[in-house]
């Protein structure tokens, strides 16, 4: 498994276009860290659309650590989880393209 992390803040679509194209890349899992400060309200409209989807790991978090804490916080909840591989880290606003894992 080669999994990808992306940090979410306060725009769902622009994450879920990043989501998108990882998990159509084979990326599994997709970890989401959500930097929003927002009580999890811009995390919701994710939480739907990707309820029934395994690959993608929802992270709520209530504040806003930046970029390098929250992917540092993400790669934690990673490794909490058992996954020992390598891990990309792109920002939310990111597409991959096909064939790039």
């Amino acid at each position: 498994m080669t999994a990808a992390i992306t940090i979410h803040f306060k725009q769902p679509e622009l994450t879920a276009g990043c989501i998108d194209t990882l998990l159509a890349d084979g990326w599994d899992p997709v970890l989401v860290w959500d930097n929003s400060a927002d009580d999890g309200l811009s995390l919701q409209p994710l939480q739907q659309r990707y309820a029934l989807d395994t690959r993608v790991l929802l992270i709520s978090n209530s504040s806003n650590l930046g970029f390098g804490n929250g992917m540092n916080a993400a790669l934690l909840e990673l490794a909490r989880r058992g996954h020992g591989g390598p891990v990309l880290l792109v920002n939310n606003d990111a597409h991959v393209r096909p064939g790039m894992r």
